[in-house]
C-alpha cells in the first residue's frame, strides 16, 4: 500500500503547492428550495449571466410537475429576474442550448419509445447480441430573448419527426456543435429496404438548414456503434466516427475496426483502420484548427476484460487529399491495481472500470485534448440456487478523469489521471461525475469528492463520495492547452455544506461560474483562473 500512496502523491504533485482558492458567492435563489433536476449557465452579456434550470415542483393532490425557468444573474452573482419557460407541455425536454446574438437557442425533444427487442437471429445464449430500441421522436427548437426575458413565439417549432432505431449503447440520433458553436450537426439513424444509414443535417445558429446528405453504412463487421459526429466551423464538412466489432459466439476482439467518414454536401471519404493486436473501446472525432481531421479514443488488449481501456490512440488525415498522415498509440501508466484495493472499503476495482471518451477538443496550438472518465455500473446478481441471497448492488461508480494530449501531427504525447471516487445508489447522479467548460486556450473541470480521500497534499482513497453533503470536498482543475494541468481545492464542508452542482461557465474575464447547493437553497459561486 505504501507504493500506491507514493505513486498517487507523485501523480498529484501540484497538490503541495496549491492552497484553497478564493470562492465568492451570490445570494440564494429565492424560488429554489430543493435540488435542481437539471441546470446550465448558458450566456453572458454586459449586464450579467443567464441560467436555465429544471425543478420538479409539487402541484397539489400528490402530483408533481417538471417546470423550466430562466434566471438573469447580475455581475455580483445575485438573481435579478426569473422567468418561467412554458414550452406548452411538461413532456418537452431541453436537449441542447447555445447562444445566437441576444438569443438563447433550445433544441427540445419529445420521444415515445417502443418495447426493446433483440436483434433478429439472436438468442439468450448469445450474450453478444445487440438490443435495438425503436420509437417515434420529434425534435423542436425555440429561442429565448434575453433583453425581453421571454420565449420567442407562441410554441416550439418542430423541425424533425422520425421513426428511430437505436442499437444498444447508441443514442437515437447524433449531435454536436462546431468548435465555435456557430454550427449544429445532427445525424439521424435510418433503416429501410436498402440498408441502414445516417442522414447528416447541418444547421446554423438560427436553426436554418445549410445542407443535408444521406450516408449509407457499409460496415464489414456485423456489429457496430455510431459513436460521434463533428462539423467544421464553416459548416461545410462533417465527420462520422463508427466502431465495429465481431458478434460471433467465439468473439475475436482483434477484428474490431475504427471507421471515420468525411462528408460534405457533394462527396464522401471513407477511412477504415485496425489497431495492431488491440481494439477500440470508445472513440470521438474532430476537426483540428489546421483543418486536418482525426479520430481518437481508447483501446484494449485483454480478452478477459475487453472493455478495459489500457491506452489511447489516434489517426489523423490530410484535409485536402484525405490520406492518413499519422497514427499513434500510447499505453496508460496505471497507479493502482485491484490488489491495492481493500475489499471492505467499497471502492471500485480498476479492472471493472469502463473508460468513456467524453470530449475531443482542438486547441489553439494545433493539438487536441481528449477528456474521458472511468465508470462502472454494477447490478444485483440473482442467486444461482434457491435459498441463496442475491449479490452485488445497483450502483454507479465514477472514478478517474483521463486527460490525453494529441499534438498537431496526430502523435499521442501523454495521458494522465485526475483521481476521484464517487458512487450513486439508484437515484440522481447530479452531484457525481464532473462538469467542464473551455475556450481555445484551456479546459476547466470541477467535481465533488469525499473529504476523507485527501490527506493534506496527497490523495489517499478510502471512501466513495455518495452525495453526502456534509462531507464534500469540491475540486477545481485547470487544464492548459498543452495537456498539462493543475489541481485546486475550491472549498470543503469545513466552511459550508455545499456540494457542487454540474454546471460551469467561463466568463469574458476568465472567471468560472458554477452552481452550488446550499442546504435547501441554490447559489451561484465563482472562482478566478488567473
Amino acid at each position: 500500500m505504501k507504493r500506491v500512496f507514493l505513486s498517487i502523491a507523485i501523480l498529484l504533485f501540484s497538490f503541495a503547492s496549491m492552497a484553497q482558492i478564493d470562492v465568492t458567492w451570490g445570494q440564494r435563489f429565492y424560488n429554489i428550495i430543493e435540488s435542481c433536476e437539471d441546470a446550465q449557465i448558458v450566456m453572458e452579456d454586459h449586464d450579467g449571466y443567464y441560467m436555465w434550470y429544471l425543478l420538479n415542483e409539487y402541484e397539489g393532490a400528490g402530483e408533481f410537475k417538471l417546470n423550466y425557468y430562466m434566471a438573469r444573474i447580475d455581475r455580483d452573482k445575485n438573481v435579478q429576474k426569473i422567468y418561467k419557460m412554458d414550452f406548452g407541455h411538461s413532456s418537452f425536454k431541453i436537449e441542447q442550448t447555445w447562444r445566437s446574438g441576444e438569443l438563447i437557442g433550445f433544441v427540445l425533444s419529445r420521444v415515445s419509445e417502443d418495447k426493446a427487442v433483440e436483434k433478429k437471429g439472436s438468442s439468450r445464449k448469445n450474450k453478444q447480441a445487440q438490443q435495438i430500441k425503436t420509437g417515434k421522436a420529434n425534435l423542436y427548437y425555440q429561442f429565448f430573448h434575453t433583453k425581453d426575458m421571454r420565449l420567442v413565439g407562441e410554441k416550439p417549432i418542430k423541425f424533425k419527426s422520425y421513426n428511430y432505431f437505436s442499437i444498444e449503447g447508441q443514442k437515437p440520433y447524433l449531435f454536436n456543435f462546431s468548435e465555435n458553436k456557430s454550427k449544429l450537426a445532427f445525424g439521424f439513424l435510418t433503416t429501410d429496404t436498402s440498408g441502414k444509414g445516417v442522414n447528416v443535417e447541418i444547421y446554423d445558429d438560427q436553426m436554418r438548414l445549410l445542407w443535408e446528405k444521406p450516408h449509407k453504412l457499409n460496415i464489414s463487421n456485423p456489429g457496430y456503434v455510431i459513436k460521434d459526429i463533428a462539423v467544421s466551423n464553416d459548416g461545410k464538412r462533417s465527420l462520422l466516427a463508427i466502431n465495429s466489432f465481431s458478434t460471433s459466439k467465439k468473439k475475436i476482439y482483434t477484428d474490431g475496426k475504427t471507421h471515420l467518414i468525411w462528408i460534405n454536401e457533394f462527396e464522401e471519404r471513407r477511412h477504415e483502420e485496425q489497431l495492431d493486436k488491440a481494439w477500440a473501446t470508445d472513440i470521438k472525432c474532430a476537426f483540428g484548427f489546421e483543418e486536418d481531421y482525426l479520430v481518437a479514443g481508447y483501446y484494449s488488449t485483454s480478452t478477459d476484460k475487453p472493455n478495459l481501456a489500457v491506452g489511447a490512440f489516434s489517426f489523423i488525415y490530410d484535409h485536402r487529399r484525405g490520406f492518413k498522415k499519422n497514427s499513434s498509440t500510447l499505453e496508460f501508466k496505471e497507479y493502482e491495481t485491484d490488489e491495492d484495493i481493500n475489499e471492505k472499503s467499497g471502492l471500485p476495482y480498476p479492472s471493472d472500470m469502463v473508460a468513456t471518451v467524453d470530449h475531443l477538443y482542438p486547441m489553439v496550438g494545433g493539438n487536441c485534448i481528449m477528456v474521458g472518465e472511468q465508470k462502472f455500473a454494477s447490478k444485483v446478481v440473482p442467486p444461482a440456487r434457491r435459498g441463496d441471497l442475491p449479490t452485488g448492488e445497483d450502483a454507479n461508480f465514477y472514478r478517474d478523469i483521463i486527460i490525453t494530449n494529441i499534438d498537431k501531427t496526430g502523435f499521442v504525447s501523454g495521458s494522465s489521471y485526475i483521481p476521484k471516487r464517487q458512487k450513486t445508489y439508484r437515484g440522481s447522479d447530479q452531484f457525481n461525475s464532473y462538469a467542464l467548460t473551455k475556450d481555445r486556450y484551456g479546459i476547466y473541470l470541477m467535481f465533488n469528492d469525499h473529504q476523507a480521500n485527501y490527506d493534506d497534499v496527497s490523495f489517499w482513497p478510502v471512501r466513495n463520495y455518495d452525495s453526502d453533503k456534509s462531507r464534500t470536498q469540491v475540486n477545481f482543475v485547470q487544464i492548459y492547452n498543452d495537456g498539462s494541468w493543475r489541481w485546486h481545492e475550491a472549498y470543503n464542508t469545513k466552511i459550508n455544506k455545499m456540494p457542487f452542482y454540474k454546471t460551469l461557465f467561463l466568463t469574458f474575464e476568465k472567471e468560472i461560474l458554477f452552481l452550488g447547493h446550499y442546504q435547501d437553497n441554490n447559489v451561484i459561486g465563482s472562482v478566478g483562473t488567473r
